[in-house]
């Protein structure tokens, strides 16, 4: 329920949307659901051969691509 509910959210970078998933409750019903929804992230992407180091070369605008994708695969499992 939080992936599918934070997925379509990913590229928003209002305060109010960020201050929602961050700090407040999402739509799932639950606080601070952005930082359950990172480990899982990261996670995934480390399972799927990305690297730390890798992984902070990322740009902004990559990051969103990326983590809608591994969001799909999450959502998937």
């Amino acid at each position: 329920m939080i992936l599918a509910d934070i997925a379509p959210h990913i590229a928003d970078s209002d305060a109010a949307a960020v201050l929602r998933f961050t700090m407040g409750t999402g739509g799932a019903g639950v606080e601070r659901e952005a930082y359950f929804t990172g480990w899982l992230v990261i996670r995934d992407l480390l399972e799927h051969n990305w690297t730390f180091p890798r992984l902070a070369r990322v740009s902004d605008a990559e990051m969103t691509h990326l983590v809608a994708e591994s969001l799909a695969r999450l959502q998937k499992q």
